[in-house]
């Protein structure tokens, strides 16, 4: 749909219809004015923080995270390291940790309202399947194993972030307890890191 302007608003058309007219005079404040209660001192950039209580979030990009994409640029650039089977495992290990530390920053901008602008209604899930392009359901999925790791298990998150589980295996026990108690998982959960790292994901699962 084509938006359509009215040309009567602008002075310079086709045909230049003139000059621009001099401003009017305006009168000087007297009395009681409301401009005489505004401290231009005090106006400051526009707010885009509204969060009583919620402290905003630190500025992007973190030092650290540029330090990591720029490692992972240049391991990039250098191509294959070796095709050994201990660089292609510290590989895998280190994929791993990466979505671990991922999934306690959701946690994290999930608990802190992170995704929040004033004036737009979202939620952390509604953020990260238009920021990333995935489904809903995988999006709610995502915040749902964020969430639970670092409320019900933080151990089995603490693995999954030191490399001593996949994905997979975090993901496993989060769906193996759902609907059990919160206290009762809670305890269970160092037993449930153990069983993690000896097992493989469907055995744990059941």
């Amino acid at each position: 749909m084509t938006r359509q302007l009215d040309a009567s608003a602008f002075w310079l058309t086709v045909g230049d219809p003139g000059p621009f007219p001099e401003p009017a005079d305006e009168p000087g404040c007297s009395g009681l004015c409301a401009c005489c209660l505004v401290d231009e001192g005090a106006v400051a950039e526009p707010v885009d923080w509204a969060l009583p209580g919620v402290a905003r979030p630190a500025p992007a990009p973190s030092p650290v995270l540029g330090d990591l994409e720029r490692s992972l640029d240049a391991l990039a650039t250098h191509g294959p390291v070796s095709g050994n089977r201990q660089d292609t495992l510290t590989l895998l290990r280190l994929a791993e940790r990466a979505r671990g530390l991922a999934l306690r920053e959701l946690a994290e901008m999930d608990a802190t309202g992170g995704h929040l602008r004033p004036g737009v209604q979202s939620t952390t899930a509604t953020w990260l399947r238009d920021a990333r392009h995935v489904t809903d359901t995988a999006a709610r999925a995502t915040v749902s194993l964020a969430t639970t790791l670092r409320d019900d298990l933080p151990v089995v998150g603490d693995l999954l972030m030191g490399g001593a589980i996949t994905l997979e295996h975090a993901s496993s026990v989060v769906t193996g307890v759902r609907g059990l108690d919160r206290d009762v998982v809670r305890a269970a959960q160092d037993g449930l890191g153990a069983l993690a790292q000896v097992t493989d994901p469907v055995d744990l699962r059941k």
